[in-house]
C-alpha cells in the first residue's frame, strides 16, 4: 500500500489499490481508488474496466454499464471497453445488443484471441451458428493453435452434424495435447 501511495500521481497506482482492495473483499476502498485513478485521467480505460468488475462482483450490473458506457464516450472505439460492456449486456439478456460491441471489440484488436472467441460463442450461442464459426474459423488462421477455439469449433461442427470437420478439428486439440486425447467428445 504504502509503495502505491508513493506513486499516487499516477492513475496506475490507484489501480493496483483498487485490485488489491477488490481481491480483499472492501468494495468501498477499491471503488475509492478506482475513481480516483478516474480523477487523474479521466481516459484510463483500466479504471472504468476494473470499477465495471467490482460493481459486477457485488452485483450492480447497471452500474457497471454505466461506467463502460462513460469509458466509451471518453475512449472510443477502445477494444477492451466494448468487450467488457458487450459481456454486460449479456449478463443482463441483452445479447442483441451485445453482439455488435463483441464484434468492435474482435475488430479493434485482432490480436486478442479471447475477444475473437467470445464474439464468436456469443453468435453461435445466439443462434447465429454458421456467423459464430466463421469468427472462430478466421480467429483460428490467426491462432492456429488455439485450444479453446479448437474445442469450440469441434463441439460446433459435431452438433451441426458435420463430423468430419469436427474430427479435422478434434485431431488438431489432440495433437497439442495428447495427454488429453481420451477426454469426451
Amino acid at each position: 500500500i504504502e509503495s502505491q501511495r508513493a506513486n499516487a500521481d499516477r492513475p496506475e497506482a490507484h489501480v493496483n489499490l483498487g485490485l488489491f482492495f477488490t481481491e480483499r473483499r472492501d468494495p468501498v476502498q477499491a471503488e475509492g481508488e478506482y475513481r480516483a485513478a478516474l480523477a487523474l485521467e479521466p481516459d484510463f480505460v483500466p479504471a472504468y474496466v476494473n470499477l465495471a468488475d467490482l460493481y459486477r462482483t457485488y452485483n450492480r450490473e447497471g452500474e457497471a454499464e454505466v461506467v463502460l458506457n462513460e469509458g466509451l464516450r471518453r475512449s472510443p472505439g477502445s477494444a477492451d471497453l466494448s468487450h467488457s460492456l458487450g459481456l454486460s449486456r449479456v449478463r443482463q439478456g441483452r445479447v442483441a445488443e451485445a453482439l455488435p460491441l463483441l464484434a468492435q471489440a474482435a475488430s479493434a484488436a485482432p490480436d486478442n484471441v479471447r475477444y475473437a472467441y467470445v464474439h464468436g460463442v456469443a453468435l453461435h450461442d445466439s443462434g447465429q451458428p454458421g456467423e459464430g464459426m466463421v469468427v472462430l474459423d478466421k480467429a483460428l488462421q490467426r491462432f492456429p493453435n488455439n485450444p479453446e477455439l479448437l474445442q469450440a469449433l469441434s463441439e460446433y461442427a459435431r452438433s451441426a452434424g458435420d463430423s468430419r470437420r469436427a474430427d479435422a478439428y478434434a485431431k488438431r486439440l489432440d495433437a497439442l495435447a495428447p495427454a488429453a486425447a481420451d477426454r469426451p467428445r
